[in-house]
């Protein structure tokens, strides 16, 4: 299915499929699989058709990996931070 810029479908189409308004609404459930899986399945089937809303439905999704990888980057170790304040404390640094 392909949609305008205004949202609306530009095919006679199903009339259970979503429109791009909808389906924007609940992009971000989707993303995150909070929908039911009915509601899933027809913006599954939305992104699958509409080239108007797929880039959005893939931007979503390369954020949500991005924080991901954020959440799961190891935390820098405290040996990391008392080997810094040492060598602050050695170039004349007491105040740390």
């Amino acid at each position: 299915m392909a949609c305008n810029e205004s949202g609306a479908s530009t095919s006679a189409g199903n009339p259970e499929m979503l429109d791009c308004t909808t389906a924007m609404r609940m992009l971000w459930d989707f993303l995150d699989g909070h929908l039911a899986d009915a509601d899933d399945a027809a913006v599954r089937a939305h992104m699958d058709r509409c080239s108007h809303c797929f880039p959005h439905a893939q931007f979503g999704e390369l954020v949500l990996k991005a924080v991901a990888a954020q959440r799961a980057a190891p935390e820098q170790s405290s040996s990391l931070r008392e080997r810094v304040l040492s060598r602050l404390r050695l170039e004349g640094y007491d105040e740390l």
